[in-house]
Parts: structure tokens; C-alpha cells; sequence
């Protein structure tokens, strides 16, 4: 089966997944995932298996592959490790980067409706290309997964206004200290930030 198939497949089951229409407590199987879109086994079990990966699912062996579902305790660590990481961005772009580079990242400033694909949506696309244009790519792959996901729990949650100007603006003016204060009010949920403070 080529790749492409894979990715259509990945793809359809994620906006599913997203859309809820598997439940909370959804299970999908090799077989149903086989049949449903005409594939081999191998195809559907690597799609799975993707899914997994990405946080979209859980295997369970013998049992099927289970909706993933982040605790509380999951979005305070995948968005303290977030923070963490995209300081490091922030930190590198303003010692590093040129004004030239610093600005390629106004593009992201125009949210379209991704809220069946978050990976794709204008806030991941920002945080994302803030990593890679830092020029550490171990750590725009650390962030890959961790931004999508947290992206993803975002997307299903009220719409929250997105500010990536102000961000480019205090890069721009070499102000660590005001792009950091304006990413936390970005990826920052308040109720996840004052559990981050507490566990401290």
C-alpha cells in the first residue's frame, strides 16, 4: 500500500477521532480499520500505530486500539515541556537570528479553520517554524509531537484569541523577556499554568 494511502487513511481517522465520533472510550481494531478502508492489515496496523505515536490512541494488545485520554496530570507535563523548549526557541532566534529571518514568521499571523486538523493549523505551523528557524533541529523534533498534541487538546477545547505578532514584535526588538511573557499567554491554558505553579 503506498504512503499516500496511509496518509489519506491517517488522516480521515484523526478528524474522526477529533470530531469525536468514537467516544471518549472508542476502540478501533486492525480488521474494522482493514475493512472500512480497504487496506491490508499491515496498512491499518501502521496507521494505528502512527495514531499511537501521535497521542490519538492507545494499544491495548489483544484488546484493540484505545481513544487516548489525557489527564490533567498529561497537560501539565506536555505544556511544562512545551514552555521549556520553546524558551530555548525564543532565546536562540533573538541570539542568533536576523531581522530578515525573525520576520518570515509574520506569515502565521491569519488563523483558517484546521479544528479537524490541528497539526495544520496556523498556531502549530508559528511554534513550529520558531524551532526550525532557532537553527537547533533536535529541538524543532522535540517539538513536533508535543506541539500537535497540545494543539490538538486546544482544538477541543473554547477558541482562544492568538497573538503570534506581538511575539514576532518583541523578537524583533530583542526583548526575551516580553516573548517569553507573550508565548506563556499563547500556549499557556490559565487553569493548566496555576496546576504548573502548584506543583512547584
Amino acid at each position: 500500500m503506498s504512503e499516500k494511502a496511509s496518509d489519506r487513511i491517517f488522516s480521515a481517522l484523526q478528524a474522526r477521532i477529533i470530531q469525536g465520533e468514537f467516544g471518549l472510550n472508542g476502540v478501533l481494531t486492525e480488521l474494522n480499520v482493514a475493512a472500512d478502508y480497504g487496506v491490508s492489515r499491515g496498512t491499518a496496523r501502521e496507521v494505528l500505530q502512527r495514531l499511537c505515536q501521535e497521542k490519538y490512541l492507545i494499544s491495548h494488545p489483544r484488546k484493540g486500539y484505545f481513544i487516548y485520554n489525557l489527564s490533567q496530570k498529561d497537560l501539565v507535563d506536555i505544556t511544562e515541556v512545551r514552555f521549556a523548549l520553546e524558551k530555548i526557541s525564543l532565546r536562540l532566534i533573538i541570539e542568533n537570528c536576523s531581522d530578515e529571518q525573525i520576520l518570515s514568521l509574520r506569515k502565521y499571523s491569519a488563523e483558517t479553520d484546521t479544528r479537524l486538523h490541528p497539526d495544520k493549523s496556523v498556531s502549530a505551523q508559528f511554534h513550529l517554524a520558531m524551532a526550525e528557524i532557532s537553527g537547533n533541529m533536535f529541538l524543532h523534533d522535540a517539538l513536533v509531537n508535543i506541539v500537535n498534541t497540545a494543539i490538538r487538546i486546544a482544538f477541543s477545547g473554547p477558541e482562544r484569541e492568538i497573538n503570534h505578532q506581538a511575539i514576532v514584535d518583541a523578537l524583533l526588538a530583542r526583548n526575551l523577556d516580553e516573548a517569553t511573557r507573550l508565548l506563556q499567554l499563547d500556549i499557556l491554558d490559565p487553569t493548566v499554568f496555576a496546576d504548573m505553579n502548584a506543583v512547584k
